[in-house]
């Protein structure tokens, strides 16, 4: 499976409590407490803070870009730290788009012979 960076850090949590956080009652308002791998040297960190802005995160007193994530870290079960990209299969055809109109049903009555 392909992945690319997250765009910002809701789509971060978003993702994170999606897979991860499976069978708890977590409150929308409350962040994960996120621990990512390090590429080079294996040591773990967590997300201790989150920007304003959205962009970046505090890992271990140093602010990292959201985008930044995916080049340095992995999450602890060494999935990649970015957004699953599911690719259409050969097999699968195109999704056309929704026009906004509702489809009509027609009843045809038959009358007795």
């Amino acid at each position: 499976m392909d992945y690319r960076p997250f765009k910002d850090t809701s789509e971060l949590n978003y993702w994170f409590i999606k897979h991860y956080c499976k069978g708890t009652k977590m409150p929308k308002v409350a962040k994960p407490l996120i621990w990512l791998k390090d590429k080079d040297n294996g040591d773990k960190y967590l997300i201790i803070g989150f920007s304003g802005i959205k962009d970046s995160v505090c890992v271990a007193s140093n602010w990292v870009k959201v985008e930044k994530l995916f080049d340095d870290f992995t999450f602890c079960d060494d999935k990649p730290c970015g957004m699953p990209i599911k690719l259409p299969t050969s097999t699968e055809a195109p999704k056309k788009p929704f026009d906004g109109r509702k489809k009509r049903l027609f009843v045809v009555k038959h009358k007795p012979f």
